[in-house]
């Protein structure tokens, strides 16, 4: 089976941070983590390159490819809604989360010879940008096409010294040992209520934060009322993560299972029988590219009311 494009753009991206921070005294620890190691909750990774630059800059990349050859502008292919909507609600708690994209035939990593500024060309080369500004509106959303003229490369977002990681994301890294392999979920997710955790430098707090964060069961660890309050946060923390998480699939299967019903009804009544399994799938397929598609919209329509001010706006030439 031939080598998707998508894997080829991650592995550049990957090559190139690893010899910018080598060229730049930048301690570049990014990693790849499977695709079963990958998720939004819990002890899974978000996204498909994760990164700590000198131990301060958390990195996390959705890497996709952009094509070309499509007749009236470059989309991306392997963009999927379901997951979108994954990474949105992440940005939405506050996960720092970017879509990373480009065309494998121009990134500069694989032309032979290569130049020396090839790493820098190539970050140069690829787009990023968070969930919520990735399109521009439900009609790109269907047809995958990325807003690329207000996006900015990864080359000025490595070289933006005002992009850095939140305090207390810092801190919980400090705890459990600064590493990319750090940065699951659950860490990424307890960034508002961890902040009063700075003040507690204590070994058992530690031990007992490690087991609150990483899930192990070694027992529960003694700690003072102020100190065993501090930790109870963090653990609330990624409890109401689940829960609201839990919450918003609930609510998208419960309205695709509504309109799933609505969809098996028509096509009976106007074929004058039951539908077998096989079309009965496609509906709910059906249905819930619809439902995902509602929701698209009012993403959409909350996106017009309010445009986000942090984006990167910056004209594009494919061919500079």
């Amino acid at each position: 089976m031939a080598v998707k494009q998508e894997s080829l753009v991650q592995a550049a991206i990957m090559a190139s941070l690893e010899v910018y921070g080598d060229r730049n005294a930048v301690h570049t620890d990014v990693f790849a983590p499977y695709a079963n190691q990958q998720g939004y909750t819990g002890g899974k990774y978000p996204g498909d390159i994760i990164g700590l630059l000198d131990g301060a800059r958390i990195l996390l990349l959705e890497v996709k490819e952009l094509d070309y050859l499509t007749p009236i502008a470059p989309v991306l292919h392997q963009f999927n809604l379901g997951q979108f909507l994954q990474y949105y609600w992440l940005e939405q708690s506050g996960v720092p989360i970017l879509y990373a994209y480009a065309a494998r035939d121009e990134m500069p990593y694989f032309l032979f010879p290569r130049r020396r500024e090839w790493p820098y060309a190539t970050l140069n080369r690829t787009r990023v940008s968070p969930p919520g500004e990735l399109m521009d509106s439900l009609a790109n959303f269907i047809a995958k096409r990325p807003a690329i003229e207000t996006h900015g490369n990864l080359l000025d977002w490595l070289l933006n010294v005002s992009v850095a990681s939140s305090a207390s994301v810092l801190m919980l890294l400090g705890f459990l040992g600064s590493s990319a392999s750090a940065l699951k979920a659950s860490i990424l997710i307890v960034q508002t209520a961890a902040g009063g955790l700075t003040a507690l430098p204590a070994a058992a707090v530690r031990a007992a934060l490690r087991n609150v964060l990483s899930k192990e069961q070694t027992g529960e660890v003694a700690l003072d009322d102020e100190h065993q309050r501090k930790v109870d946060e963090v653990r609330q923390a990624i409890e109401d993560h689940r829960v609201r998480h839990e919450a918003r699939m609930d609510d998208l299967d419960q309205r695709v299972d509504v309109r799933a019903e609505e969809l098996v009804d028509e096509e009976s009544a106007m074929s004058g029988r039951e539908l077998a399994d096989e079309e009965l799938e496609e509906v709910r397929m059906r249905a819930r590219k619809e439902v995902e598609s509602e929701i698209l919209e009012e993403i959409a329509a909350r996106q017009r009311t309010s445009r986000p001010t942090a984006a990167v706006r910056r004209g594009y030439n494919r061919r500079a």
